[in-house]
């Protein structure tokens, strides 16, 4: 299933405790805070302390009682900017791979239109003994996920690594 991903702009009081009272919702219904920005110095014409969280969540419905709760509490929503749902795929790859070439895929996989490596996760064999990465390509669409697995693959085989690719995780 595809996530939504919303960018959700607020203001808070200026009393402590306000920014986890806010963001309690979110994990309760669900969500996936991949962002926060609070901004205590830089006041609005309020007074009030602006904040931006940046959340994924499963479904329209599940943001929409986060909405509904954040108001209920007296949180001031300014913005809801949603994002279209973004579909995933994993990809492992193993190999004499150092941090350099990894962070040269990462580069060339966010150059592709609408696609990005979203998350990452390592596994050292030994100190040079190259390491295994579980990379999550992040996309619009099946498109753009075949192309940046294309690529990823085509880097592989080039630097002799072995790859493999999971079933889509957003889809």
């Amino acid at each position: 299933m595809g996530a939504i991903q919303v960018r959700l702009e607020m203001e808070l009081e200026d009393i402590p405790g306000q920014l986890v009272r806010a963001l309690e919702p979110i994990s309760r219904f669900g969500g996936n805070i991949k962002s926060v920005v609070h901004r205590r110095e830089r006041k609005t014409q309020l007074g009030m302390v602006p904040v931006t969280v940046v959340l994924e969540v499963g479904e329209k419905e599940r943001f929409n009682r986060i909405l509904s709760e954040l108001k209920s509490m007296g949180v001031r929503i300014t913005h809801v900017g949603e994002r279209e749902e973004m579909k995933k795929r994993v990809v492992l790859i193993s190999g004499p791979l150092t941090i350099e070439e990894l962070d040269e895929i990462t580069k060339r996989v966010g150059e592709l239109k609408g696609t990005k490596i979203s998350d990452v996760s390592l596994a050292m064999e030994s100190v040079g003994g190259g390491m295994a990465a579980r990379l999550t390509i992040s996309g619009r669409s099946d498109r753009s996920l075949d192309s940046a697995f294309s690529l990823i693959e085509s880097i592989a085989e080039k630097k002799r690594f072995l790859l493999m690719k999971s079933v889509e995780e957003g889809g």
